[in-house]
């Protein structure tokens, strides 16, 4: 398992997407997928 540090400004509609899942507890948790993203090894 790895992590990478992503800049949203520069990820969304790059191959990052996310999408809000609405509940009724009033929490906010999105999903986030990504799609033939490419991140430098630097951000690992």
């Amino acid at each position: 398992m790895s992590v990478s540090l992503v800049d949203l400004k520069q990820g969304i509609g790059n191959g990052m997407n996310i999408r809000q899942i609405k509940l009724m507890i009033g929490h906010q948790t999105y999903e986030v997928f990504f799609e033939d993203f490419e991140t430098p090894g630097k951000t690992v």
